[in-house]
This record gives C-alpha cells, sequence and structure tokens, in this order.
C-alpha cells in the first residue's frame, strides 16, 4: 500500500517519465527569488538541494513553503513563501509555478512503493473531466503546471516526485 506524504521539511526531486527510483543524482526544486519561477537543479558540491516545508490544507491537500527563506529584495520582511501556480484560471491553472506569498493547494498522491515510492503533484481545476493538470519540469529547467489526458495516462504517464526527508 503506497504511503500517504506527511507534513515536514523535504527535499523535493523530479522522477522523469520512464525513470524509477532509485537513481543517483536528478533534478531538485530550487528557487531564487519571490515572484520568480521556482527551477529544478542538479544537485550540486557547494550547494545542497533545497529543503522545503509540506503542510497539510484542511481539504486533503497541501501548500509547499520555503521555510527560513531570506529576500534579496529591500524592505521584504519576514514572510513565507510557497509554490504557487501563475494560472489561477479554475479551467486552465498551466504555466509556471512561482515563489509567492500566496500559494496553491495540491493534491499530492502516493505511486509505488519503498524505494520506488513517488508522489504525483495535480493542480485541481473545477473541471478535469477527461485531463488533469500535474507538476513537471520545461526544457528551461523550470516547474510548470501542465495538463495531462487522463484516459492515456496509462500509456503516456505524467511526471511524479520524490519527497525525501530533510533530516536523511
Amino acid at each position: 500500500m503506497p504511503t500517504t506524504l506527511k507534513p515536514g521539511r523535504y527535499r523535493i526531486r523530479y522522477v522523469p517519465v520512464g525513470l524509477q527510483p532509485p537513481f543517483v543524482g536528478g533534478l531538485y526544486a530550487d528557487s531564487k527569488e519571490i515572484g520568480e519561477p521556482l527551477t529544478a537543479e542538479p544537485l550540486s558540491p557547494t550547494t545542497p538541494p533545497q529543503v522545503w516545508a509540506v503542510h497539510a490544507a484542511e481539504n486533503g491537500k497541501f501548500t509547499i513553503t520555503s521555510p527560513g527563506f531570506k529576500s534579496k529584495l529591500a524592505g521584504i520582511g519576514p514572510v513565507l513563501p510557497g509554490w504557487d501556480v501563475a494560472s489561477s484560471a479554475p479551467n486552465f491553472p498551466g504555466g509556471k509555478v512561482l515563489l509567492r506569498v500566496g500559494y496553491t493547494e495540491f493534491k499530492i498522491e502516493p505511486v509505488g512503493q519503498g524505494d520506488k515510492l513517488m508522489y504525483s503533484i495535480q493542480v485541481p481545476t473545477e473541471v478535469g473531466i477527461g485531463y488533469g493538470f500535474y507538476l513537471a519540469v520545461d526544457d528551461d529547467h523550470q516547474l510548470v503546471s501542465r495538463p495531462f489526458w487522463e484516459p492515456i495516462r496509462e500509456t503516456r504517464p505524467h511526471p511524479h516526485w520524490q519527497f525525501i526527508p530533510a533530516d536523511n
């Protein structure tokens, strides 16, 4: 039985379609500044992957924030920015994922188990019949919300993510 994600602090690694954990390296969710797109960056010997906090929302969904974030912009006091989809259109929440003070509530579901445990990160929509919006990484290494057609999910699955506890 897959494990439901628990609130906590994680390093979040992208698992491209066709790849299964465990694997070495990979791209980790990262942010630089409020209002900018989140990126997927490779491991660096000088900079460890960013730590994210996952919070449970009342409706069974989750928000993802950046604890301890310090802005380079003058005048921005203590804030808790998090993941937010650029387009908030209820029928088509596609586009880049930005670091903002407002958050998108994501549906995060387990896929696999044991050392192959991954999660899908879905952006809820009001329509959603026949398709779902899932977080992926584009060719510029930016996190994006893209539609994946449900009828062909088995033959063209959506991307997945690993939530690696930050205490490890």
